[in-house]
Protein backbone atom coordinates (compact mmCIF):
# COMPACT_ATOMS: atom_id res chain seq x y z
CA UNK A 1 0.00 0.00 0.00
CA UNK A 2 1.44 3.37 -1.09
CA UNK A 3 1.77 6.18 1.25
CA UNK A 4 -1.44 8.06 -0.51
CA UNK A 5 -3.47 5.44 -0.13
CA UNK A 6 -2.73 4.82 3.12
CA UNK A 7 -3.28 8.72 3.91
CA UNK A 8 -7.27 7.97 2.20
CA UNK A 9 -8.06 5.17 5.16
CA UNK A 10 -11.24 7.36 7.00
CA UNK A 11 -10.84 8.04 10.76
CA UNK A 12 -13.07 5.19 11.52
CA UNK A 13 -10.94 2.89 10.40
CA UNK A 14 -8.73 1.96 13.55
CA UNK A 15 -5.34 0.27 13.30
CA UNK A 16 -4.38 -2.96 14.81
CA UNK A 17 -1.61 -0.56 17.23
CA UNK A 18 -4.79 1.76 18.33
CA UNK A 19 -6.73 -1.08 19.29
CA UNK A 20 -4.12 -2.66 21.49
CA UNK A 21 -4.36 -2.76 25.48
CA UNK A 22 -3.56 0.99 26.20
CA UNK A 23 -1.69 1.74 29.36
CA UNK A 24 -3.33 1.17 32.74
CA UNK A 25 -5.15 -1.64 31.45
CA UNK A 26 -2.98 -3.90 33.52
CA UNK A 27 -1.21 -5.18 30.43
CA UNK A 28 2.47 -4.66 30.51
CA UNK A 29 4.59 -2.89 27.58
CA UNK A 30 7.55 -5.02 26.28
CA UNK A 31 10.00 -2.26 27.69
CA UNK A 32 8.76 -2.84 31.58
CA UNK A 33 10.80 -6.21 31.61
CA UNK A 34 14.04 -4.49 30.95
CA UNK A 35 13.19 -1.44 32.69
CA UNK A 36 12.65 -3.17 35.97
CA UNK A 37 15.47 -5.64 35.35
CA UNK A 38 17.31 -2.36 35.17
CA UNK A 39 16.90 -2.03 39.07
CA UNK A 40 18.34 -4.95 39.84
CA UNK A 41 17.48 -7.93 41.75
CA UNK A 42 17.52 -5.87 45.28
CA UNK A 43 16.03 -2.92 43.19
CA UNK A 44 12.76 -4.86 42.26
CA UNK A 45 12.45 -6.21 45.78
CA UNK A 46 12.55 -3.37 47.48
CA UNK A 47 10.15 -1.11 44.95
CA UNK A 48 7.49 -4.14 45.07
CA UNK A 49 7.86 -4.26 48.80
CA UNK A 50 7.56 -0.96 49.75
CA UNK A 51 4.45 -0.69 47.10
CA UNK A 52 3.17 -3.79 49.11
CA UNK A 53 2.92 -1.98 52.22
CA UNK A 54 2.23 2.06 50.96
CA UNK A 55 -1.33 1.33 50.76
CA UNK A 56 -1.27 0.68 54.60
CA UNK A 57 1.14 3.21 55.29
CA UNK A 58 -0.33 5.98 53.49
CA UNK A 59 -4.19 5.50 54.48
CA UNK A 60 -3.44 5.50 57.98
CA UNK A 61 -3.96 2.16 59.62
CA UNK A 62 -1.85 2.11 63.08
CA UNK A 63 1.05 0.53 61.27
CA UNK A 64 1.28 3.10 59.69
CA UNK A 65 0.76 6.09 61.97
CA UNK A 66 3.67 5.97 64.41
CA UNK A 67 6.13 8.46 62.54
CA UNK A 68 9.11 6.21 63.65
CA UNK A 69 7.51 4.08 61.16
CA UNK A 70 6.79 5.87 58.47
CA UNK A 71 10.10 7.16 58.49
CA UNK A 72 11.38 3.26 58.48
CA UNK A 73 8.80 1.95 56.34
CA UNK A 74 10.00 4.71 53.46
CA UNK A 75 13.32 3.00 53.64
CA UNK A 76 13.04 0.66 50.99
CA UNK A 77 12.05 3.50 48.49
CA UNK A 78 15.02 5.48 49.43
CA UNK A 79 17.29 2.42 48.37
CA UNK A 80 15.36 2.20 45.26
CA UNK A 81 16.84 5.95 44.12
CA UNK A 82 20.32 4.81 45.35
CA UNK A 83 20.16 1.45 43.66
CA UNK A 84 18.34 2.84 40.14
CA UNK A 85 20.71 3.71 36.89
CA UNK A 86 21.20 6.90 35.77
CA UNK A 87 18.80 6.30 33.03
CA UNK A 88 16.27 5.68 34.72
CA UNK A 89 16.72 8.59 36.75
CA UNK A 90 17.04 10.89 34.23
CA UNK A 91 13.62 9.41 32.83
CA UNK A 92 11.86 10.10 36.16
CA UNK A 93 8.53 12.52 36.15
CA UNK A 94 8.87 15.99 38.43
CA UNK A 95 6.05 17.84 39.62
CA UNK A 96 7.04 21.16 40.37
CA UNK A 97 3.64 21.96 41.72
CA UNK A 98 4.18 18.74 44.09
CA UNK A 99 7.16 19.86 45.10
CA UNK A 100 6.78 23.62 46.21
CA UNK A 101 3.13 22.13 47.97
CA UNK A 102 5.20 19.45 50.43
CA UNK A 103 8.07 22.41 51.02
CA UNK A 104 5.42 24.55 51.86
CA UNK A 105 4.34 21.62 54.21
CA UNK A 106 8.04 21.56 55.53
CA UNK A 107 8.21 25.44 56.11
CA UNK A 108 4.87 25.61 57.77
CA UNK A 109 6.80 24.59 60.76
CA UNK A 110 8.45 28.59 60.80
CA UNK A 111 5.79 29.67 61.77
CA UNK A 112 3.90 26.61 63.41
CA UNK A 113 1.62 27.86 66.71
CA UNK A 114 2.96 24.17 67.95
CA UNK A 115 6.23 23.42 66.17
CA UNK A 116 6.53 19.86 68.00
CA UNK A 117 3.01 18.66 66.35
CA UNK A 118 3.81 20.28 62.82
CA UNK A 119 7.35 18.82 62.69
CA UNK A 120 5.57 15.28 63.77
CA UNK A 121 2.44 15.72 61.09
CA UNK A 122 5.17 16.39 58.60
CA UNK A 123 7.07 13.47 59.08
CA UNK A 124 4.43 11.18 59.58
CA UNK A 125 2.49 12.61 56.42
CA UNK A 126 4.99 13.41 54.02
CA UNK A 127 7.34 10.27 54.43
CA UNK A 128 4.53 8.32 52.92
CA UNK A 129 4.40 10.59 50.04
CA UNK A 130 8.20 11.01 49.50
CA UNK A 131 8.34 7.01 49.09
CA UNK A 132 5.68 7.21 46.22
CA UNK A 133 7.30 9.88 44.25
CA UNK A 134 10.44 7.77 44.02
CA UNK A 135 9.15 4.41 43.50
CA UNK A 136 6.22 5.24 41.44
CA UNK A 137 8.66 7.95 39.50
CA UNK A 138 11.17 4.93 38.48
CA UNK A 139 9.07 1.55 38.08
CA UNK A 140 6.49 0.83 35.14
CA UNK A 141 2.75 1.99 35.48
CA UNK A 142 1.46 -1.56 35.08
CA UNK A 143 4.26 -2.99 37.62
CA UNK A 144 3.14 -0.27 40.42
CA UNK A 145 -0.56 -0.74 39.82
CA UNK A 146 -0.45 -4.31 40.44
CA UNK A 147 1.82 -4.60 43.36
CA UNK A 148 -0.40 -1.50 44.84
CA UNK A 149 -3.62 -3.79 43.96
CA UNK A 150 -1.87 -6.94 45.90
CA UNK A 151 -1.09 -3.81 49.11
CA UNK A 152 -4.58 -2.48 48.75
CA UNK A 153 -5.80 -6.71 49.42
CA UNK A 154 -3.47 -6.98 52.39
CA UNK A 155 -4.91 -3.97 53.87
CA UNK A 156 -8.22 -5.23 53.16
CA UNK A 157 -7.33 -9.06 54.36
CA UNK A 158 -5.69 -7.49 57.83
CA UNK A 159 -8.48 -4.89 58.76
CA UNK A 160 -11.21 -8.32 58.28
CA UNK A 161 -9.18 -10.60 59.87
CA UNK A 162 -8.67 -7.90 63.26
CA UNK A 163 -12.36 -7.56 63.12
CA UNK A 164 -13.30 -10.76 63.44
CA UNK A 165 -10.67 -11.64 65.90
CA UNK A 166 -10.92 -8.49 68.57
CA UNK A 167 -14.14 -7.72 69.65
CA UNK A 168 -13.02 -4.28 70.70
CA UNK A 169 -12.76 -2.91 67.16
CA UNK A 170 -16.35 -3.73 66.29
CA UNK A 171 -17.49 -0.70 68.30
CA UNK A 172 -16.50 3.05 68.59
CA UNK A 173 -17.76 5.27 71.34
CA UNK A 174 -20.09 8.29 70.32
CA UNK A 175 -20.92 11.18 73.03
CA UNK A 176 -19.86 9.03 75.15
CA UNK A 177 -21.87 5.92 74.47
CA UNK A 178 -20.58 2.83 73.30
CA UNK A 179 -21.90 2.09 69.35
CA UNK A 180 -21.64 -0.38 66.99
CA UNK A 181 -19.14 0.83 64.30
CA UNK A 182 -16.03 -0.91 63.25
CA UNK A 183 -12.51 0.60 63.69
CA UNK A 184 -10.26 -2.08 62.69
CA UNK A 185 -7.14 -1.46 63.16
CA UNK A 186 -7.34 1.93 62.39
CA UNK A 187 -7.86 4.98 64.58
CA UNK A 188 -11.55 5.84 64.15
CA UNK A 189 -14.72 4.39 62.09
CA UNK A 190 -14.60 7.34 59.51
CA UNK A 191 -11.10 6.44 58.69
CA UNK A 192 -11.60 2.96 57.79
CA UNK A 193 -14.74 4.12 55.82
CA UNK A 194 -12.33 6.48 53.54
CA UNK A 195 -9.65 3.63 53.02
CA UNK A 196 -12.23 1.12 52.16
CA UNK A 197 -13.18 3.49 49.68
CA UNK A 198 -10.17 4.04 48.15
CA UNK A 199 -9.81 0.64 48.09
CA UNK A 200 -13.07 -0.41 46.29
CA UNK A 201 -12.65 2.42 44.09
CA UNK A 202 -8.58 1.37 43.07
CA UNK A 203 -10.33 -2.45 42.54
CA UNK A 204 -13.28 -1.80 40.61
CA UNK A 205 -11.00 0.33 37.81
CA UNK A 206 -7.97 -1.20 37.93
CA UNK A 207 -8.03 -4.85 39.01
CA UNK A 208 -8.00 -6.63 35.92
CA UNK A 209 -8.10 -10.47 37.43
CA UNK A 210 -12.00 -10.82 37.54
CA UNK A 211 -12.33 -13.48 40.73
CA UNK A 212 -10.32 -11.21 42.53
CA UNK A 213 -11.32 -7.88 41.63
CA UNK A 214 -14.42 -9.55 43.14
CA UNK A 215 -13.33 -10.50 46.22
CA UNK A 216 -11.46 -7.32 46.70
CA UNK A 217 -14.89 -4.78 46.13
CA UNK A 218 -16.61 -7.20 48.03
CA UNK A 219 -14.01 -7.08 51.35
CA UNK A 220 -14.15 -3.36 51.09
CA UNK A 221 -17.29 -2.82 50.87
CA UNK A 222 -17.72 -5.15 53.84
CA UNK A 223 -15.62 -2.76 55.34
CA UNK A 224 -17.33 0.31 54.55
CA UNK A 225 -20.51 -0.76 55.64
CA UNK A 226 -19.19 -2.28 58.99
CA UNK A 227 -17.63 1.48 59.97
CA UNK A 228 -21.06 3.02 59.77
CA UNK A 229 -19.65 6.16 58.50
CA UNK A 230 -22.29 7.51 56.27
CA UNK A 231 -19.70 9.39 54.12
CA UNK A 232 -17.96 6.19 53.33
CA UNK A 233 -21.06 4.93 52.56
CA UNK A 234 -22.27 7.86 49.78
CA UNK A 235 -19.39 7.73 48.54
CA UNK A 236 -19.38 4.75 47.09
CA UNK A 237 -22.63 5.50 45.26
CA UNK A 238 -20.61 8.41 43.99
CA UNK A 239 -17.92 6.71 43.35
CA UNK A 240 -19.69 4.21 41.26
CA UNK A 241 -21.86 7.00 39.64
CA UNK A 242 -18.54 8.55 38.32
CA UNK A 243 -17.23 5.59 37.19
CA UNK A 244 -19.87 5.00 35.12
CA UNK A 245 -20.04 8.17 33.69
CA UNK A 246 -16.65 7.85 32.74
CA UNK A 247 -16.87 4.79 31.20
CA UNK A 248 -20.03 6.20 29.15
CA UNK A 249 -18.19 9.14 28.25
CA UNK A 250 -14.98 6.98 26.47
CA UNK A 251 -17.83 5.43 24.40
CA UNK A 252 -19.12 8.69 23.14
CA UNK A 253 -18.26 9.35 19.74
CA UNK A 254 -15.88 12.35 19.09
CA UNK A 255 -19.03 14.36 17.44
CA UNK A 256 -21.42 14.06 20.42
CA UNK A 257 -18.70 14.53 23.05
CA UNK A 258 -19.56 18.14 23.75
CA UNK A 259 -23.65 17.36 23.78
CA UNK A 260 -22.37 14.27 26.45
CA UNK A 261 -20.46 16.78 28.31
CA UNK A 262 -22.92 19.66 28.40
CA UNK A 263 -25.91 17.31 29.35
CA UNK A 264 -24.18 16.08 32.23
CA UNK A 265 -23.26 19.44 33.73
CA UNK A 266 -27.12 20.50 33.16
CA UNK A 267 -27.99 17.51 35.01
CA UNK A 268 -25.39 18.12 37.83
CA UNK A 269 -26.53 21.03 38.06
CA UNK A 270 -30.34 20.00 38.10
CA UNK A 271 -29.14 17.74 40.54
CA UNK A 272 -27.20 20.11 43.23
CA UNK A 273 -30.46 22.71 42.69
CA UNK A 274 -32.52 19.72 43.93
CA UNK A 275 -30.56 18.35 46.74
CA UNK A 276 -30.59 21.91 48.37
CA UNK A 277 -33.90 22.39 48.19
CA UNK A 278 -34.47 18.90 49.90
CA UNK A 279 -31.59 18.68 52.36
CA UNK A 280 -33.62 17.66 55.41
CA UNK A 281 -34.41 14.56 53.16
CA UNK A 282 -31.32 13.76 52.25
CA UNK A 283 -29.47 14.10 54.79
CA UNK A 284 -32.26 12.32 56.84
CA UNK A 285 -31.73 8.73 54.59
CA UNK A 286 -28.54 9.16 55.97
CA UNK A 287 -29.01 9.00 60.10
CA UNK A 288 -28.34 12.60 59.75
CA UNK A 289 -29.08 16.13 60.20
CA UNK A 290 -28.39 19.23 58.98
CA UNK A 291 -25.75 19.97 60.65
CA UNK A 292 -24.13 16.91 59.27
CA UNK A 293 -23.87 15.56 63.26
CA UNK A 294 -22.52 18.32 64.15
CA UNK A 295 -19.88 19.56 61.89
CA UNK A 296 -21.56 23.09 60.49
CA UNK A 297 -20.65 24.41 63.74
CA UNK A 298 -16.56 23.81 63.80
CA UNK A 299 -17.33 26.13 60.63
CA UNK A 300 -17.94 30.11 61.70
CA UNK A 301 -15.37 29.76 64.36
CA UNK A 302 -12.64 28.23 61.62
CA UNK A 303 -13.47 30.61 59.64
CA UNK A 304 -12.89 33.29 62.31
CA UNK A 305 -9.45 32.19 62.91
CA UNK A 306 -8.68 32.15 59.18
CA UNK A 307 -9.65 36.11 59.15
CA UNK A 308 -6.53 36.35 61.93
CA UNK A 309 -4.17 34.72 59.95
CA UNK A 310 -5.22 34.34 56.38
CA UNK A 311 -2.17 34.44 54.38
CA UNK A 312 0.38 31.52 56.06
CA UNK A 313 -2.00 29.80 58.91
CA UNK A 314 -1.18 28.38 61.69
CA UNK A 315 1.04 25.58 60.92
CA UNK A 316 0.56 21.93 59.46
CA UNK A 317 -1.96 19.94 61.89
CA UNK A 318 -0.87 22.37 64.86
CA UNK A 319 -4.03 24.52 65.48
CA UNK A 320 -5.84 21.21 66.76
CA UNK A 321 -3.32 19.49 68.53
CA UNK A 322 -3.48 21.91 72.15
CA UNK A 323 -2.87 23.15 74.04
CA UNK A 324 -1.84 26.41 72.87
CA UNK A 325 -3.58 29.67 73.69
CA UNK A 326 -5.07 29.73 69.91
CA UNK A 327 -6.00 25.98 70.24
CA UNK A 328 -8.40 26.68 73.52
CA UNK A 329 -9.60 29.85 72.09
CA UNK A 330 -10.95 28.02 69.23
CA UNK A 331 -11.96 24.76 71.28
CA UNK A 332 -14.13 27.40 73.18
CA UNK A 333 -15.97 29.04 70.17
CA UNK A 334 -16.32 25.32 68.46
CA UNK A 335 -17.61 23.99 72.34
CA UNK A 336 -16.21 20.63 72.39
CA UNK A 337 -12.46 19.64 71.56
CA UNK A 338 -12.36 18.72 67.77
CA UNK A 339 -9.92 16.59 66.07
CA UNK A 340 -10.27 19.03 63.00
CA UNK A 341 -12.06 21.10 61.21
CA UNK A 342 -14.35 18.31 59.51
CA UNK A 343 -13.91 20.71 55.78
CA UNK A 344 -11.07 20.01 53.34
CA UNK A 345 -10.71 23.61 52.21
CA UNK A 346 -10.83 25.05 56.19
CA UNK A 347 -8.59 22.32 57.03
CA UNK A 348 -5.71 23.28 53.99
CA UNK A 349 -6.18 27.03 54.87
CA UNK A 350 -5.97 26.86 58.65
CA UNK A 351 -2.75 24.94 58.63
CA UNK A 352 -1.15 26.59 55.46
CA UNK A 353 -3.25 29.21 54.73
CA UNK A 354 -4.34 31.02 51.43
CA UNK A 355 -1.06 30.21 49.61
CA UNK A 356 -1.27 26.90 51.34
CA UNK A 357 -4.65 26.54 49.61
CA UNK A 358 -3.87 27.83 46.27
CA UNK A 359 -1.21 25.52 45.68
CA UNK A 360 -2.91 22.41 46.45
CA UNK A 361 -4.79 23.29 43.97
CA UNK A 362 -2.59 23.82 41.50
CA UNK A 363 -1.49 20.04 41.81
CA UNK A 364 -5.27 19.01 42.14
CA UNK A 365 -6.25 20.88 38.82
CA UNK A 366 -3.23 19.79 36.95
CA UNK A 367 -3.86 16.20 38.12
CA UNK A 368 -7.39 16.59 37.05
CA UNK A 369 -6.44 18.12 33.26
CA UNK A 370 -4.30 15.53 33.11
CA UNK A 371 -6.81 12.70 33.75
CA UNK A 372 -9.12 14.00 31.14
CA UNK A 373 -6.83 14.41 28.70
CA UNK A 374 -6.12 10.72 28.88
CA UNK A 375 -9.93 10.13 29.94
CA UNK A 376 -10.93 8.83 26.50
CA UNK A 377 -8.44 5.73 26.55
CA UNK A 378 -6.96 5.29 29.76
CA UNK A 379 -8.29 3.40 33.13
CA UNK A 380 -5.46 5.03 35.61
CA UNK A 381 -7.49 8.45 33.88
CA UNK A 382 -10.32 6.73 35.09
CA UNK A 383 -9.64 6.20 38.17
CA UNK A 384 -7.95 9.68 38.63
CA UNK A 385 -10.76 11.21 37.71
CA UNK A 386 -13.17 9.21 39.92
CA UNK A 387 -10.83 9.81 43.07
CA UNK A 388 -10.88 13.57 42.41
CA UNK A 389 -14.28 14.26 41.94
CA UNK A 390 -14.89 12.37 45.31
CA UNK A 391 -12.10 14.18 47.15
CA UNK A 392 -13.65 17.14 46.11
CA UNK A 393 -17.33 15.76 47.36
CA UNK A 394 -16.45 14.19 50.49
CA UNK A 395 -14.03 17.23 51.11
CA UNK A 396 -17.17 18.98 52.48
CA UNK A 397 -17.81 17.02 55.70
CA UNK A 398 -13.86 15.43 55.95
CA UNK A 399 -10.29 17.00 55.90
CA UNK A 400 -9.64 14.38 52.47
CA UNK A 401 -7.53 17.59 51.03
CA UNK A 402 -4.41 16.14 53.04
CA UNK A 403 -3.31 13.43 55.63
CA UNK A 404 -3.97 10.07 54.02
CA UNK A 405 -5.77 11.17 50.99
CA UNK A 406 -2.97 13.46 50.03
CA UNK A 407 -0.92 10.68 49.08
CA UNK A 408 -3.64 8.86 46.81
CA UNK A 409 -3.53 12.06 44.93
CA UNK A 410 0.09 12.04 44.86
CA UNK A 411 -0.23 8.33 43.37
CA UNK A 412 -2.74 9.61 40.71
CA UNK A 413 -0.20 12.50 40.02
CA UNK A 414 2.63 10.07 39.40
CA UNK A 415 0.99 7.37 38.14
CA UNK A 416 -0.62 9.84 34.80
CA UNK A 417 3.13 11.54 34.74
CA UNK A 418 5.08 8.24 34.57
CA UNK A 419 2.36 6.70 31.77
CA UNK A 420 3.01 9.93 29.75
CA UNK A 421 6.73 9.19 29.55
CA UNK A 422 6.39 5.59 28.58
CA UNK A 423 4.14 6.79 25.99
CA UNK A 424 6.80 9.18 24.09
CA UNK A 425 9.48 6.58 25.01
CA UNK A 426 7.50 3.87 23.15
CA UNK A 427 6.79 6.70 20.49
CA UNK A 428 10.00 7.55 20.27
CA UNK A 429 11.26 3.99 19.80
CA UNK A 430 9.02 3.05 17.47
CA UNK A 431 9.84 6.19 14.97
CA UNK A 432 13.65 5.52 15.54
CA UNK A 433 13.26 1.78 14.19
CA UNK A 434 11.28 2.90 11.60
CA UNK A 435 13.84 5.17 10.23
CA UNK A 436 16.48 2.69 10.41
CA UNK A 437 14.34 1.13 7.73
CA UNK A 438 14.31 1.03 4.16
CA UNK A 439 10.95 0.29 3.27
CA UNK A 440 8.14 0.80 5.37
CA UNK A 441 5.11 -2.08 6.56
CA UNK A 442 1.33 -1.24 6.55
CA UNK A 443 2.05 -1.74 10.25
CA UNK A 444 4.64 1.08 10.41
CA UNK A 445 2.18 3.25 8.68
CA UNK A 446 -0.65 2.08 11.50
CA UNK A 447 1.24 2.63 14.16
CA UNK A 448 2.59 6.53 12.86
CA UNK A 449 -0.77 7.06 12.32
CA UNK A 450 -1.85 6.07 15.66
CA UNK A 451 0.79 8.52 17.09
CA UNK A 452 0.02 10.83 15.05
CA UNK A 453 -4.19 10.91 16.46
CA UNK A 454 -2.87 11.14 19.41
CA UNK A 455 -0.68 13.99 19.16
CA UNK A 456 -4.05 15.70 17.82
CA UNK A 457 -5.96 14.81 20.45
CA UNK A 458 -3.42 16.53 22.82
CA UNK A 459 -1.50 13.54 24.05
Amino acid sequence: MSQQQFDQTTESERSPFEEMPSLGLGTARHADTSEIEALGGLGVFAARFYLLIAPTIMLGALLGSDTPANIVFVLPAIGVLLIAPRKLLLRMPVSPALLLLMLWIALSYLWSVEQAQTLFAVREDLAPVVGLIIVLGLVPVSESIRWLVRGLKLMIAISLLVVMLYPETRVTFFDGEEVSAWEAWFVSKNQLGRSALVAFLFFLILDKTKFSRLVGIAGALVLVVGSSSATALAGVVFATGFYLWAIQFRRVGSDWTATYVFASLTGGFAALIAVFTSAAWVVGLLGRDLSFSGRSRLWEPSLDFISEKPWLGYGYRALFSGPTPETLDLWREMGFRASHSHNGPLEVTLGLGVIGLALFFVVWLGTFTSALRYLKRNDIAVFAFAFLMLQLMVSFVEPVFLRDWLSVLVVCRMLLLRMRIEEQTDQEALLNRVRGRSAMTLDDYSALEATRRRGRRGV
